[in-house]
């Protein structure tokens, strides 16, 4: 990810797209922790932030939007409110608003401790968040490296029309940084010190995507849901699918019971027998988050937790796949076989 600072898991549904994310958003975060920041009072909570993405998430959820807001008087009037990726930025971006407004054509990129120390006075470097910046015995680390990291999940991204929801973030997402980032959005007339980022003249402010900010986001790809990422968004990402893992299931379940073991092997033949079909595909495989944290008893049998599993889990997810379909008793029935070739009749 430090790379390209926006990445996109995808994969079918259950394929641990969302913990995953986390998992890896929160030991990068860990490992600028144990490299830079052990004397800082940053933590992932403090640093790190979740939104799930749904059909009517807006522009304005995200970015800014003109909100109506009750006076002292009861008389209505609109008021900008930031939206929740906006108000992240602003706290990941104080590092790099505080250099740009210094005004000495310093370049992020390159800049180091000891050539901040040169241009700066006591004031500006205890600053609580530069403190543990200056503190740092050696003067020759990047800024860049030692500011924290800022994660941004951004859950089920391709459930919302992402363009309308980005806007002009798409440029940002491409460009970072106060100096080579900055825009006007859309409201920015409407923007004070208070809800700015950076003042570009005596009445604007301009916005930019910080470069310690890193964009995760999960995207499911089952043939129901392909979600609405035009290729200019897309391009902007790097991808990382994710397949079903069926040795981290094998072990949940054996933890569980041995017996229960066998499932993740029927979980495996009924995706190869999902995937062989034309109408479905790798898409509609079930992930191995489908059968993990069963709330069934230990001491239950494999062929009693198969049995409901097919009936709660597995067949009425297929059933909506194949809706419409003359022949979707016949494949069902297939797929049915496929998961429990050790039961003649699941039903």
């Amino acid at each position: 990810m430090s790379i390209k600072k926006q990445l996109i898991k995808y994969g079918a549904p259950g394929t641990g797209k969302t913990y995953t994310a986390i998992r890896d958003a929160r030991e990068q975060f860990n490992a600028w922790k144990e490299t830079y920041g052990a004397n800082s009072k940053y933590t992932f909570e403090s640093n790190s932030e979740l939104v799930q993405f749904h059909p009517s998430y807006s522009y304005e959820d995200f970015i800014e939007g003109l909100y109506p807001e009750l006076d002292q008087n009861g008389h209505t009037h609109n008021k900008l409110q930031n939206g929740k990726f906006k108000d992240f930025c602003i706290k990941a971006g104080k590092w790099e608003t505080d250099i740009y407004n210094l005004n000495k054509d310093l370049e992020w990129d390159t800049l180091t401790i000891a050539d901040l120390e040169a241009v700066t006075d006591t004031e500006f470097q205890y600053r609580e968040h530069w403190r543990y910046i200056f503190a740092l015995e050696d003067k020759t680390l990047k800024v860049a490296d030692v500011v924290p990291p800022f994660l941004f999940i951004t859950d089920e991204i391709n459930r919302t029309d992402l363009a309308c929801v980005f806007g002009e973030l798409i440029y940002c997402l491409e460009y970072r940084g106060a100096k080579k980032g900055q825009i006007r959005t859309k409201y920015s007339h409407f923007n004070d010190a208070e809800t700015g980022m950076v003042k570009v003249n005596n009445y604007d402010y301009s916005f930019f995507i910080p470069n310690n900010v890193f964009v995760i986001g999960t995207m499911c790809i089952s043939k129901s849901d392909n979600g609405n990422i035009d290729i200019e968004s897309r391009r902007r990402f790097d991808w990382e699918e994710l397949k079903p893992d069926y040795e981290v299931l094998k072990n949940e379940l054996e933890a569980r019971n041995p017996q229960w073991a066998k499932l993740a092997e029927d979980l495996s033949l009924l995706n190869d027998a999902i995937a062989s079909e034309p109408i479905l595909g790798d898409d509609c495989c079930f992930g191995h988050a489908y059968l993990m944290n069963l709330p069934y008893d230990n001491d239950m049998s494999v062929d009693e937790v198969r049995k409901m599993v097919w009936n709660s889990k597995l067949k009425p997810i297929l059933q909506a796949y194949l809706h419409g379909r003359e022949d979707r008793e016949e494949l069902i029935q297939r797929f049915m076989a496929a998961f429990s070739p050790r039961i003649v009749n699941i039903r």
